[in-house]
């Protein structure tokens, strides 16, 4: 919390009215409540003596603290992805760095920006420039020299994974032989665990719930993988199999349509099969997480929607994207160009739900 903030919030827990705090500190009530909608702030000299009315120190007063809570991290994190819909990446950049220079020692805090950052070029038009990617790996290299192991590992595979990008082989695999073999224990099935000891059920089905969806996102990038590499071997029958078996998969395990049918999209664009490729256009639908008894106990039911319009609109854009020579052969089917047309009209949420 900002300064202003913290005035008010303590306040209120103290009890006190605006008139009490002015009249303790011999200001009148109009520059508390400046203080208060932040267009003033206290004179240095006053500090110590509104820490001591507000029975709060100095450092948490001026925002001093090192690190901030899930909740604080996962609502700038939220307030960045909605910033970036209306703004550029350099100003999502810019607000980004104006909140790790307020919390510098957060590695926590860090790692999230960092994470939104790295993927925001998915969900926007603007693709990120060698600026942008190289803040990015400053970032994750900072990351890396972290003191909690976790956000060491993660940081460092985001590094072999630009690494990768850049066919620094020999750097990418000297990295990857600094991260473990595996895991000693599963932290988020130990969490589970105890949070089911200590009765609270619904808290212990959503770290499940949570963790089988990271395991469907691993299964979704195994048989993506798999099947690219059959594609460029020949083996087509292969690429059928792993696309309908993944297929599968996602209905039993009741992911979005779009998962469930993006390996058969994949599959039916190298193919340059129109027809298949249509059919899944116009099957694109909200993903309704709430619904399945897999998932009804995870938070943000909104901002999972706004992920799948985000997604569908990127899948949208990029086919309709002339650059995209691949695309080619669907862009100038009448069909294809009255979707992307009932699209650009009705807009995205209209459009998913028609």
């Amino acid at each position: 919390m900002k300064i202003n903030e913290i005035i008010k919030t303590k306040r209120i827990e103290k009890g006190l009215t605006q008139e009490q705090v002015a009249n303790s500190l011999g200001v009148s009530t109009p520059a508390v409540n400046k203080w208060e909608k932040a267009v003033s702030y206290p004179d240095i000299t006053l500090l110590p003596a509104l820490a001591r009315l507000l029975d709060t120190d100095l450092n948490t007063l001026l925002c001093f603290k090192e690190e901030l809570c899930d909740q604080e991290i996962g609502e700038f994190v939220n307030e960045l992805a909605n910033f970036a819909r209306k703004h550029t990446l350099d100003e999502c950049f810019t607000l980004a760095q104006k909140k790790l220079q307020e919390y510098p020692n957060s590695d926590k805090l860090k790692l999230n920006i960092t994470i939104t950052l790295d993927g925001l070029g998915m969900f926007t038009n603007e693709k990120k420039t060698v600026a942008h990617i190289n803040q990015i790996q400053a970032y994750y290299h900072d990351l890396k020299n972290s003191k909690d192991t976790q956000i060491t590992q993660y940081a460092t595979t985001r590094i072999i994974y630009y690494e990768m990008e850049q066919a620094h082989y020999e750097k990418a695999e000297q990295l990857l032989k600094e991260l473990p073999d595996e895991l000693q224990f599963d932290r988020q099935q130990i969490h589970a665990t105890i949070e089911k000891q200590k009765g609270n059920l619904d808290e212990a089905c959503k770290l499940m719930e949570q963790k089988l969806l990271r395991i469907t996102n691993d299964l979704h990038a195994c048989f993506s993988f798999l099947m690219n590499i059959a594609w460029q071997q020949g083996r087509i029958n292969d690429c059928d199999m792993l696309a309908d078996k993944f297929q599968t998969i996602a209905k039993i395990l009741d992911l979005w349509e779009y998962t469930s049918r993006v390996l058969p999209f994949e599959l039916a664009v190298k193919k340059k099969d129109i027809d298949t490729s249509i059919d899944y256009l116009r099957n694109i639908t909200p993903w309704q997480i709430q619904s399945s008894v897999l998932y009804q106990h995870i938070p943000n039911k909104t901002g999972t929607t706004q992920m799948g319009q985000k997604t569908s609109k990127q899948i949208l854009d990029d086919l309709a994207n002339p650059e995209y020579e691949e695309y080619a052969f669907i862009q100038q089917d009448e069909r294809f160009q009255d979707i992307i047309k009932q699209y650009k009209e009705k807009g995205i949420d209209r459009f998913l739900e028609d």
